[in-house]
C-alpha cells in the first residue's frame, strides 16, 4: 500500500505541476510552451489513470474499486472540461462567460485533485 501511495503521490504532483505550468502560460499569455504542457499532461493523466485502475483491479473490495474509478472518471471529466474551456477562451479571448467558464474549469480540477 506505501508502494502504491508514494507512485499515486509521485504521478499526481507530476500532473498538478504540468496543469500549473498550463495555467500560468495559459492566463499570462505566453503561448509558446502550452503545446509541451498540454503534452506533459496528457501524459501524467494517463500514468495516474494506470495507477489508479492497477489499484481497483488489485483490491479485493468492490465498494473501494466503486469509488476509486469514480475518482478516475472525475479527473479525466475535469481535464477534459479544462481543455475543452482553453480552446473556447482561445476562440474568443475577450469573451467573459469564456473567461469565466476557464476559471471554473481549472478550479474544478483543483478540487479532484485535492480530493485524492
Amino acid at each position: 500500500c506505501h508502494l502504491w501511495m508514494s507512485h499515486l503521490s509521485h504521478s499526481l504532483d507530476s500532473l498538478v505541476d504540468a496543469i500549473t505550468s498550463f495555467l500560468l502560460d495559459a492566463v499570462t499569455g505566453v503561448t509558446s510552451s502550452l503545446k509541451t504542457h498540454s503534452i506533459t499532461i496528457a501524459e501524467n493523466t494517463m500514468i495516474l489513470v494506470n495507477t489508479i485502475k492497477d489499484y481497483a483491479i488489485n483490491s479485493h473490495d468492490p465498494q473501494f474499486q466503486t469509488q476509486i474509478l469514480g475518482c478516475l472518471h472525475q479527473v479525466a471529466s475535469s481535464i477534459n472540461t479544462l481543455v475543452t474551456t482553453f480552446t473556447e477562451l482561445q476562440a474568443n479571448p475577450s469573451d467573459l462567460a469564456a473567461k469565466e467558464n476557464f476559471a471554473a474549469a481549472a478550479k474544478r480540477v483543483g478540487e479532484v485533485m485535492n480530493s485524492l
